[in-house]
């Protein structure tokens, strides 16, 4: 099960940077025309989509909390990610391959939506190679960061453990001046009060 909440990050944030990547492209072609396009060209599935996103990111979201709470405790239950240009270069590659999947299938069924390479990297469509690239550096970055952190938590949680407590001091067991402990009243030998005047 602890290999099963990587993968499922790993599937919310590139779920997430497709949907990213998808509107950037619209806007970089269409700028302030671009949710107009993107209703004349079968894209009323969208919300849906985004919502289905959505439920993904907060569902890692609050896995990730979870790992910090045990990291707490000095555990670290995940594996160590990648490298950030393999992570990179994966989640690039993703972010193609979903985009260009998802614009293949709309221009097969969704009307008013271009078919064939034209449909998919045609009227400005190329640019989302260009997003893809940025879109899975953050993506990357984010993975290694949210690792990095619950390492930390870890570590310094080990640290605590670790370091040790300092001893109480107990004022019966320090020593007199004369190398005897201060142990007076229980053995009677403190001094007298001065005797009552007669005036």
């Amino acid at each position: 099960m602890e290999r099963f909440w990587p993968k499922l990050r790993a599937l919310s944030l590139v779920a997430a940077g497709s949907v990213f990547v998808h509107e950037l492209r619209y806007v970089a072609a269409y700028g302030g025309s671009a949710s107009q396009a993107l209703a004349e060209q079968g894209h009323t599935y969208t919300p849906l989509l985004e919502a289905l996103v959505a439920l993904l990111l907060l569902v890692a979201i609050v896995r990730f909390a979870i790992s910090l709470s045990s990291a707490r405790n000095g555990a670290v239950r995940e594996r160590s990610p990648r490298t950030f240009v393999r992570l990179w270069a994966g989640a690039t590659a993703a972010l193609v391959a979903v985009y260009t999947l998802q614009e293949g299938f709309e221009g097969a069924f969704a009307p008013g939506h271009p078919s064939g390479v034209i449909g998919v990297f045609g009227h400005g469509g190329w640019t989302a190679l260009l997003f893809s690239v940025v879109v899975g550096a953050a993506i990357a970055a984010l993975t290694r960061v949210a690792y990095q952190a619950i390492e930390l938590v870890a570590a310094e949680a080990v640290a605590r453990r670790q370091r040790p407590t300092p001893a109480r001091l107990s004022w019966a067991g320090l020593p007199s001046a004369t190398g005897r402990r201060l142990e007076v009243l229980p053995y009677h030998l403190a001094g007298r009060a001065p005797p009552p005047s007669h005036a």
